[in-house]
């Protein structure tokens, strides 16, 4: 389990190396949240907290993340749609008045 673990401890170093300067401020002061089935590993939020120096906490209903981070993301875009079709329509509509 060692090596996934320290995998893992890669992948968030690659990630926050890459991360732009303002984010990743956001992310040293708030710290990593552990979602997914990553929380099944037991005491991986301290190992996370000891090798990176970071606060780490477990997320609410982490292995229910991802799907709800999904549902928000498409009721946004959904919103976003739905906004911009309606600009759409009164954009088509007010270019018609003039004429009546």
């Amino acid at each position: 389990i060692k090596v996934p673990i320290s995998r893992i401890i890669d992948l968030i170093v690659q990630v926050l190396e890459e991360t732009p300067p303002e984010l990743a401020g956001d992310i040293f002061r708030n710290g990593v949240v552990v979602c997914g089935g990553g929380d099944l590993i037991n005491v991986i939020d301290n190992y996370i907290k000891q090798t990176l120096q970071l606060p780490t906490r477990v997320g609410e209903q982490p292995l229910l993340a991802v799907i709800n981070g999904t549902k928000k993301f498409e009721s946004d875009i959904f919103d976003i749609l739905k906004q911009e079709s309606m600009h759409i329509k009164k954009k088509k509509y007010s270019a018609l008045i003039p004429l009546l």
